[in-house]
């Protein structure tokens, strides 16, 4: 069809654009692209750790975005929402995770992550069930000066319940517990002695009764605490977590309310 039986058949189609019409579909395709640019540019890496505990409702997952930029997840809950929490950090065009880990084998931190792999390039996966083991002692530092120490399991410890060998690790001065409650609280502490204090600590598995020593909190003194917990029977978190937190004057946000 050459350009004049174009011309001809667009004018015989009756669909008529004025020029204002077209002025304003221009105005607004910009409006849109530049709120878009604005949008992924806060997304961009701003030269300070970034940490974030995605909603994902009852279970655990956390992206965390270095300093330069690098991509780090946690755990991914129980389903496919910890990709929205991913896509409204990342800017569209990133799909590199440079660092996953996997604390322990429970549906509620595992799940999502096989979501993640699909979508993104996953460059390492820690910790995971056929994976390379982490254990005390045990170092990562990024490029750009992260961090991350692993604080539990020892290598020879052992049980039936994977909560209690649970990956612990702390990320600058943010404590992550994932699921290790009070019940090996006080070996983390033993095998620790230069723990000290935190700016951040997430509560162990949702903030269930057994979550927190005392102890654990006379140590860490977190000025913040983050419970990961979304509607359950369980009771969760429990009013006695909440009240030791309150009496060590921690302020507390949970991804259900916060």
């Amino acid at each position: 069809m050459t350009k004049q039986e174009l011309i001809n058949l667009w004018a015989e189609s009756g669909v008529k654009v004025t020029k204002r019409q077209v002025v304003l579909a221009v105005m607004g395709f910009l409006v849109l692209s530049a709120f878009i640019f604005i949008r992924e540019l806060k997304k961009l890496p701003n030269g300070k750790l970034q940490v974030v505990a995605c909603n994902v409702g009852q279970g655990d997952a956390f992206y965390i975005k270095t300093p330069k930029g690098l991509d780090i997840v946690v755990d991914g809950g129980p389903d496919e929402k910890v990709l929205t929490c991913l896509s409204g950090h990342m800017p569209f065009w990133d799909r590199k995770i440079e660092l996953m880990f996997l604390t322990h084998p429970h549906s509620d931190h595992m799940t999502g992550l096989t979501f993640i792999s699909k979508r993104y390039e996953v460059e390492h996966y820690l910790n995971c069930p056929t994976c390379q083991k982490l254990f005390t002692g045990d170092k990562i530092t990024t490029s750009d000066g992260v961090e991350i120490k692993v604080l539990w399991p020892e290598k020879s410890a052992q049980s039936n319940d994977p909560n209690q060998l649970s990956l612990v690790l702390k990320i600058n001065d943010y404590l992550l517990l994932a699921d290790a409650d009070s019940t090996v609280q006080p070996q983390i502490l033993d095998l620790n002695p230069d723990l000290g204090k935190i700016a951040v600590l997430k509560v162990p598995h949702h903030g269930s009764r057994t979550a927190l020593l005392p102890s654990l909190l006379e140590v860490v003194r977190p000025a913040r605490a983050i419970i990961s917990v979304g509607k359950n029977d369980f009771g969760h978190p429990a009013p006695e977590t909440i009240k030791l937190l309150e009496d060590f004057g921690v302020k507390i946000e949970r991804t259900d309310k916060d």
